[in-house]
């Protein structure tokens, strides 16, 4: 139900209790909040996107914002373990990138509701933004097109906000894990940096070109075990040949912020479809930063695939021996073989992929 202000004012009189500061409220059941990928890369990218696209279109590629932070977040559906994850990333990026935030779940709303049941006083949220996630996919886009919540809120700010827009969040949280200030600040100081409007005084770095590989084998939803030595063989002959570097990473085996140092130094993150592929987020976007996402024969979900080009990131897709790109992607599908323990690739086509995504930006350069 929806009342004005003066049918509030007539009804509560001088019973108004301010609750000051930015809201977000969470309307997600608790299947969702308790993973990285749904609570960060899509439930956090699209509040954030609705709010600093609503409240600041100059965001720097520095990460400078005038978008006064969310004071708060109440999960109405979710007890405190429903939002907890077990890589620990939902609430680190919670409270790295807000400092102050509160976060309340469902017995604190249920609090609310108590001390209001009479309807004779009643809290009012100064600022407050509702994420549903049922409404979402009546969308047009999230809801016919990519299935991804956060979609919903870009379409409406992406005309008045700049491509720095997450910035803010992942130099905050690359900063509360201690990551180097000349890896934080990468999107503005390397020879592959989009154009940034910021005058350096001194020229522009060559960072050293990373390859990740998000290691899940020994878990559902990983390579076939040939294809996997084959795959890791390819990529690490590929970087000893260029001089590159190459990481086959067990993220689970790293601390929170050796994972998000490897994510912020990462030139192409390589993996099957899963979390991992998640510290996207944290990679700088420049005009080399590529993800790369191998699924089950058949098998194509938009999540990192919309996330990865929203955030800067160039992204391709295989199935085996073919590739795919936007705007040409494959019919969403979620077969047998989706969430297969043996998953074909062809280790050499992901290799001369990488070499061939790098070598056509680095020849501009000369």
């Amino acid at each position: 139900m929806f009342i004005t202000k003066s049918e509030a004012k007539k009804r509560w009189v001088n019973q108004v209790w301010e609750v000051e500061g930015h809201t977000w409220l969470y309307n997600d059941p608790n299947q969702f909040l308790g993973h990285f990928y749904h609570f960060v890369a899509e439930s956090l990218v699209g509040f954030w996107a609705m709010h600093a696209g609503t409240l600041d279109s100059l965001i720097t590629a520095r990460g400078e914002t005038t978008a006064p932070l969310p004071s708060r977040a109440i999960f109405l559906r979710c007890t405190p373990s429903d939002i907890r994850d077990s890589s620990h990333f939902n609430s680190y990026y919670m409270h790295a990138a807000f400092p102050s935030i509160s976060l309340e779940t469902s017995a604190n709303w249920d609090d609310r509701v108590f001390m209001t049941r009479r309807g004779d006083k009643v809290f009012k949220f100064s600022y407050a933004l509702l994420g549903d996630r049922s409404a979402s996919f009546r969308g047009r886009i999230c809801g016919s097109q990519n299935q991804r919540i956060a979609a919903e809120a870009r379409r409406v700010v992406e005309d008045r906000t700049t491509r720095w827009w997450w910035e803010p969040i992942r130099r905050a949280v690359l900063r509360h894990a201690n990551v180097p200030e000349d890896i934080v600040d990468m999107p503005v100081t390397s020879v592959a940096s989009f154009d940034t409007g910021i005058e350096l005084s001194e020229p522009k770095k060559a960072f050293p070109i990373v390859i990740t590989y998000i290691n899940r084998q020994g878990g559902r939803r990983c390579l076939r075990g040939e294809d996997h030595e084959v795959l890791v063989r390819e990529l690490s002959q590929l970087a000893q040949r260029r001089g590159w570097e190459f990481h086959d990473v067990k993220a689970q085996r790293l601390t929170q912020e050796e994972q998000l140092t490897m994510a912020a130094r990462t030139t192409v993150l390589v993996g099957v479809h899963g979390n991992g592929l998640s510290h996207l987020l944290s990679m700088a976007p420049t005009q080399l930063s590529t993800v790369i996402e191998i699924f089950g024969l058949g098998g194509f979900m938009h999540d990192y695939e919309w996330t990865a080009r929203e955030l800067g990131h160039k992204y391709y897709g295989i199935h085996n021996d073919t590739t795919f790109e936007h705007p040409n992607l494959p019919e969403v599908a979620v077969p047998e073989s989706f969430q297969s323990s043996s998953i074909p690739v062809q280790g050499s086509l992901v290799a001369r992929l990488i070499e061939k995504r790098l070598d056509e930006f680095m020849s501009l350069l000369g």
